[in-house]
């Protein structure tokens, strides 16, 4: 049998010499990663040490899945951490965590104590790993293929010292107000970085100031408030206590039915040139539309816009809130920045002892009449306290006071989530400390205290001879996470 093909085989024999010299003059190389990146890191279930029961009287631990919060990765600096800390609570000395990196080469330094340097060891994510140890985080490596051990990340997990949630009361600051007056008929409003408050001190309406000096952390977050002494202001003859309100940058109130403002930069008052006469002032509003709410000497619910005059009496339910102390809270409408829901409070003067509920109404501020909620004395009504306080504050309401049917005097804040309509009394975070009894004075003609909220969150209690106790929501001293 002949072979035609043979002729072609020298050919291949010289193709494969010519290969095999060119390989042996540039072997050909397969280049290896070099990277030591860690490239994502987070937590899975961890245990957290809580209170449970109705009161909050047993000590429990649970576990919660904490793999929603996330953590930054900083490249340039090697460290991982957690900008929005894990709860109170939270343990640290067997967590799981998750990673992901350019290799499988993992490595931690393993510690026994605050003082042992610690050995390298290899990780594997069943690993339980104790971040309790050290203040200061654990060291990880990441070792590349060909063996290069990168630059260790220092990872550190941050967990709240504080329940965000709970509101925490300063000792009292003992403040007299000037001359040993006793006010009563209170008052209080914030405006200016001053805590100011009206009040009746044996028949002559009174007003008293003071500056609050605030320290801030490195992250600009007021840290600490402090009031400083009280300062009298001159008033007109006739002055209403119960009348003053913020609006517009000024403090507006009446004196002999007709309407004055104070500046807060000098707290000197002169007359307004509104003609109409008042009975008294509801509340104000704040951005592009202003509305200031008032009654007039006929009892029906009138409006001034922006720098226009008092428009024309409106139609007002009989049961609107009258020759009482007003509590009004404004709420921003998510759905147009332009709108403000206002939400007022007044004590249900011509209540029976059967009556449970106070009055509340609102508006906002494209609406022309006021609605009034329908109170039954059911359960979630707003409850009857005697000398009410209304404020919004950490985006819900909140009212509080003295005695009713079934409460004693700040025994409880009651909550609404939904623009006033339902309340419910707080069952923790929201408490106040059981001193507040004593500072309330019930024989006291009415109102022997009052409140106001600054603009760092700080809520301000004024007691009848000038003492003043300060609170706020844990959540608002810390420095925003994004």
């Amino acid at each position: 049998m002949r072979l035609k093909s043979l002729p072609f085989i020298p050919t291949l024999f010289g193709i494969a010499f010519l290969l095999t010299s060119c390989l042996g003059e540039n072997p050909l190389t397969v280049p290896v990663s070099e990277e030591t990146s860690i490239t994502d890191f987070y937590v899975g279930l961890m245990k957290v040490r809580g209170k449970t029961g109705k009161n909050l009287e047993k000590d429990t631990i649970y576990r919660i899945n904490m793999a929603s919060y996330p953590f930054t990765i900083d490249q340039l600096n090697r460290q991982i951490y957690n900008k929005d800390s894990l709860p109170v609570g939270t343990m640290l000395d067997k967590v799981v965590v998750h990673i992901t990196a350019d290799t499988e080469n993992i490595f931690y330094t393993k510690k026994s104590s605050l003082t042992d340097t610690g050995t390298d060891t290899t990780w594997v994510e069943t690993d339980s790993i104790d971040f309790s140890i050290d203040p200061n985080g654990v060291l990880f490596k990441v070792s590349s293929n060909s063996n290069v051990m990168g630059r260790s990340y220092n990872v550190k997990i941050n967990v709240h010292n504080q329940e965000p949630d709970s509101l925490i009361w300063s000792q009292p600051y003992a403040l007299s107000f000037p001359d040993n007056a006793s006010l009563s008929r209170q008052k209080a409003l914030f405006t200016d970085g001053k805590l100011y408050v009206f009040g009746n001190d044996n028949g002559t309406v009174k007003a008293q100031y003071t500056t609050i000096d605030y320290t801030y952390s490195s992250d600009n977050v007021a840290n600490n408030a402090a009031p400083d002494t009280w300062n009298a202001i001159t008033l007109p003859s006739g002055t209403d206590s119960y009348s003053p309100i913020v609006w517009d940058g000024l403090i507006y109130f009446l004196a002999g039915n007709r309407l004055y403002t104070l500046d807060p930069a000098t707290n000197l008052y002169e007359e307004s040139e509104e003609t109409t006469q008042l009975s008294a002032l509801i509340a104000g509003t704040d951005g592009t539309e202003k509305r200031l709410y008032a009654i007039d000497m006929n009892g029906n619910c009138i409006t001034k816009e922006n720098d226009m005059p008092f428009g024309e009496p409106e139609e007002t339910d009989e049961n609107f809130p009258k020759d009482v102390r007003l509590c009004a809270a404004n709420i921003p409408m998510t759905y147009n920045e332009n709108l403000t829901r206002t939400v007022v409070l007044g004590y249900n003067k011509a209540g029976t002892e059967q009556d449970t509920t106070n009055i509340v109404c609102n508006r906002i501020t494209n609406e022309s009449t006021w609605t009034i909620y329908q109170q039954s004395n059911a359960e979630f009504t707003c409850p009857r306290l005697e000398n009410p306080t209304l404020i919004y504050y950490d985006k819900k309401l909140y009212t509080f006071g003295g005695k009713s049917k079934n409460w004693e005097p700040f025994e409880q804040f009651f909550c609404s989530e939904d623009y006033g309509l339902t309340w419910k009394p707080t069952t923790k975070s929201m408490v106040f400390p059981e001193d507040f009894r004593t500072f309330y004075n019930e024989s006291a003609e009415e109102n022997s205290y009052s409140c106001a909220i600054d603009d760092q969150n700080y809520i301000w209690i004024v007691w009848h001879d000038g003492k003043i106790s300060r609170g706020r929501v844990n959540h608002f001293g810390f420095a925003p996470k994004w």
